[in-house]
């Protein structure tokens, strides 16, 4: 029997969403969740606040992660199952893809540290404000992927050439006709998800007798707004049908099993669905109120599935059965939310069998979720993008379906480890119950003796120490982030010194296939940090407060001013000085983090306490500059690599200036850190260790004298890899300088590790998902390979 791809790419994907859509179903909720309870503690400064908070961060911190691994997935297979789909779409959803990254990401990741690791670090009402954007940051996420999924059931705004979709209407690609309805069906969807686990949590641990007044607070809260979320989705749920109605009347048909397009239409309550006889059997069906309910007309008119081509018609049995499900779930939560309202009139709310029914409730929302999300994806069928473009145009032609076969085995396989291991998690952290403070109390010493942390989790399970496996596996990202996101920021900076607007085309074309791809090593690396060695990162994040806000900023101005200029034509000067700039001020930060870093931060426990603006030194900012240079040697190298004739002779002359600005700093570097730490002159300087360590100096001398004489015999991609040599020895040279230290001078990487369970439960998802990201990042370069050329029109 052959093995059909599209099928199995369907499986494969069906598979991969349905776990992940549960994880943002909890955590835009959760976070949400968490900032009104930081809301109500900054206003009432009532500690049982601070302690629920405190719980249910404990248990976002477990989800978001899952979700940040699941999610990742998803946009390569676009690629690598649906290229067909991506080919055609991309020109109209990619961008709204990279906003998501540009704008939900990065706003998440700039204060989920504080809301994780900076409670004793910052005021109150900053650690509210962290809550608040870190809330922020899931709904933009789920505004950017719902305009996205729902520009694909009602796509609007969008001109075809050749069987490609392109841009004709921003606003109306991002606010299509089902965008509204569907952002706040879903977002309420994933409140009331959140709302029932919150509610199960504290029933659970109300039977228990355990944090009794905690949990009481959590549960009445909850059920107050559950009675107005509940009602509400009933309402929007409605609106969401009309449209389906005007918008895809297929899709409507089957979810009601109509076969015939009439008037007083009967609701169908059940049925069996005969999609070969196009007709239903086994039939519960109430009269006219089919109409009344869908088209708010007791004479209104019904589709029926008979009017469309039978190759135009989605799967009946599914969405049919998958709707009803949904809307059964949803009048069950109605009915615990009238019984919930007796109870309270009754001063009753607590009594026993309702608490033992709402432990209970945890999964309905989830289900809820699930039945939704079915019913309007494969009730979209035989569409990705409804009535233009077919799901099986879409898929990949080069697939077989043993390709697919084996990735969606290895799918299946991790995601049953992953997630049930991060249930598992989640709920021994429920079973623990709330803290009765939440200070964190530990010295150094204390906190970081590993030899004490290790036996004590002998005790529980075997373990092995991951931790120089995770020192390497964020070095790599580090490194490689420098390396890639480093010559496109160094070609953003020399972009502003093209002469004209030819010369900039060609320069943007050389590092606009792969710019973005580059920044996935900051994302691996911070979200690295901050899994495998939480006190570092709960202490330097901190500690370069300012320079990582500036960077984040400045990186996220630049993004949107390469989308920008391609699609505002009035404005393009602005945007051309606005990415150079950025990459400008986003390299100079960078730069200032790594001086700020080497010469250490001023700690107390395992906290930094020092002010924020300690970062700013005078060796910081020469280290600020030093990158620009450093950056504009590996930026001018690439444009070596991919230009020609005059570009390339421009990139030259100033490769040559930026590499004299970098063997300086690189003289006045080793100078000035063994004066500036005497651990670091003592590891380099002293006997034997001068010996052992001269190699270094003397491949450093090789890789300049190389990279030299690599740029005046007009070489083209020697002078690249002889920058990269001089990146890589320096950073192998701040690595000696400062192991076994992740946080210098304070903290060794194994007293800043996280515990061995976090660390095998993240290597698990990463070490699945860090070759796809490498295979990924190679296949773009191979694609982009060779001399760039103004008539290419990567964008």
């Amino acid at each position: 029997m052959s093995l059909d791809p599209l099928i199995l790419s369907r499986l494969q994907f069906a598979w991969v969403i349905a776990l992940h859509i549960l994880l943002p179903a909890f955590t835009v909720g959760l976070a949400s969740f968490i900032a009104l309870l930081e809301g109500i503690y900054f206003i009432t400064k009532r500690e049982i606040f601070f302690r629920i908070s405190a719980f249910w961060t404990k248990i976002f911190a477990i989800s978001f992660g899952m979700g940040v691994v699941s999610g990742i997935v998803m946009p390569f297979q676009f690629g690598t199952n649906w290229s067909q789909y991506a080919d055609a779409t991309a020109n109209v959803l990619s961008p709204l893809f990279a906003y998501e990254g540009l704008t939900a990401f990065f706003l998440e990741a700039a204060f989920l540290g504080v809301l994780l690791f900076g409670r004793s670090l910052v005021p109150r009402w900053a650690h509210f404000m962290a809550a608040l954007m870190v809330a922020g940051g899931t709904l933009l996420s789920s505004f950017w992927i719902l305009a996205a999924n729902s520009w694909m059931q009602t796509p609007a705004g969008y001109k075809i050439i050749d069987g490609r979709f392109f841009p004709a209407d921003w606003s109306q690609i991002i606010f299509n006709p089902s965008f509204p309805y569907r952002l706040a069906h879903n977002v309420v969807a994933f409140y009331i998800t959140t709302a029932f686990v919150v509610i199960a949590v504290a029933a659970y641990l109300i039977r228990r007798a355990q944090y009794v007044e905690e949990s009481k607070i959590m549960f009445s809260m909850t059920l107050w707004l559950l009675t107005i979320l509940v009602p509400l989705q009933i309402v929007l749920g409605d609106m969401h049908g009309l449209n389906t109605l005007k918008y895809q009347p297929a899709k409507l048909a089957a979810i009601e099993a109509h076969w015939d397009t009439e008037t007083r239409a009967p609701l169908i309550l059940f049925a069996i669905p005969n999609e070969e006889k196009e007709r239903n059997d086994a039939v519960l069906e109430i009269p006219w109120l089919g109409s009344l309910i869908l088209a708010h007309d007791l004479n209104g008119e019904v589709p029926g599935l008979k009017q469309f081509p039978a190759d135009q018609r989605p799967p009946v049995a599914i969405p049919f059965f998958s709707f009803r499900i949904m809307v059964g779930l949803g009048l069950i939560m109605l009915s615990l939310i009238i019984i919930s309202l007796w109870l309270r009139l009754r001063h009753r709310l607590y009594t026993h069998w309702f608490i033992r029914t709402c432990q209970f409730v945890g999964p309905i929302g989830f289900l809820a979720v699930l039945a939704g999300w079915v019913t309007t994806e494969v009730g979209r069928q035989p569409w990705t993008v409804y009535g233009h473009l077919r799901t099986a145009q879409s898929i990949s032609p080069s697939l077989t379906g043993s390709d697919v076969l084996l990735s969606l085995i290895g799918y299946i396989v991790v995601y049953l480890i992953i997630f049930p291991v991060g249930i598992y998690l989640m709920g021994r952290i429920v079973r623990k119950g709330l803290p009765l403070i939440v200070t964190d109390t530990l010295s150094p010493v204390e906190g970081g003796n590993i030899k004490a942390q290790l036996l004590h989790y002998r005790k529980m399970i075997m373990i092995i120490d991951l931790v120089p496996l995770w020192t390497i596996l964020l070095g790599i990202a580090i490194i490689l982030y420098v390396l890639l996101d480093g010559f496109d920021l160094g070609v953003g900076m020399l972009y502003g010194l093209a002469p004209d607007t030819a010369t900039r085309n060609l320069i943007m074309n050389s590092i606009a296939p792969i710019w973005d791809g580059n920044e996935t090593w900051l994302v691996f690396g911070g979200l690295g940090l901050l899994a495998a060695f939480p006190l570092a990162f709960a202490i330097i994040i901190p500690a370069v407060y300012f320079p990582i806000l500036v960077m984040l900023l400045a990186l996220i101005f630049r993004g949107v001013a390469f989308e920008f200029r391609f699609r505002d034509a009035e404005h393009v000067t602005f945007w051309d000085h606005a990415f150079s700039i950025g990459s400008l001020i986003a390299t100079f930060a960078q730069g200032i983090v790594l001086g700020a870093f080497i010469q250490g931060f001023k700690v107390d426990g395992r906290h930094f306490a020092g002010s924020s603006f300690d970062c700013f030194s005078w060796f910081s900012m020469f280290t600020g500059i030093a990158l620009v240079f450093g950056y504009g040697l590996l930026g001018a190298c690439w444009l070596i690599f991919k230009t020609e004739d005059a570009i390339q002779e421009s990139a030259r002359r100033q490769a040559k200036f930026c590499f004299i600005a970098v063997l300086i700093a690189m003289m006045i570097t080793t100078i000035w850190t063994p004066l500036m730490d005497v651990n670091i002159g003592y590891r380099w300087f002293s006997w034997p260790n001068v010996l052992y360590l001269s190699p270094i100096v003397v491949i450093t001398i090789a890789l300049a004298v190389f990279e030299w004489r690599m740029l005046h015999n007009h070489s083209e991609i020697a002078p690249f890899i002889g920058a990269i040599g001089l990146f890589l020895i320096s950073y192998i040279g701040i690595a000696i300088s400062l192991f076994p230290m992740i946080v210098p001078h304070q903290y060794t990487l194994w007293q800043a590790a996280s515990s061995p369970d976090t660390q095998t439960f993240l290597m698990i998802g990463t070490m699945f998902l860090l070759p796809i990201i490498l295979m990924y990042t190679a296949w773009s370069y191979w694609v982009f390979r060779g001399k760039v050329r103004a008539d290419i029109g990567y964008h």
